[in-house]
């Protein structure tokens, strides 16, 4: 996963490159403070280069609004299938199960 990562340097600057991080195979991505269609093209073009299945968990926030909650849920970011699911226990992040 981390060697996947390295390849957002050719497309993302030095703050956003700050939103992403790994744990134990699994990447999380902070769209905190980004507007819905900010936030959707971020989430697209990090989903377009990443290869093979991955868990991306989106930290969108829950206190001010479920605007970013409620795109992951209804717009499509990628022709690649992936699964929205609830996290159970954060509801300020969403998971992305891209195949």
């Amino acid at each position: 996963m981390r060697d996947q990562v390295k390849k957002f340097e050719f497309v993302f600057s030095k703050d956003d490159l700050a939103r992403f991080s790994v744990v134990d195979e699994e990447l999380y991505i902070d769209v905190h403070g980004m507007s819905c269609p900010m936030a959707q093209r971020f989430l697209k073009n990090a989903i377009a280069l990443l290869k093979g299945g991955v868990n991306i968990y989106v930290i969108h926030g829950y206190n001010r609004g479920c605007a970013i909650k409620e795109m992951l849920r209804n717009t499509p970011l990628s022709h690649r299938q992936y699964q929205v699911q609830h996290v159970d226990w954060n509801p300020g992040m969403t998971r992305l199960v891209v195949a």
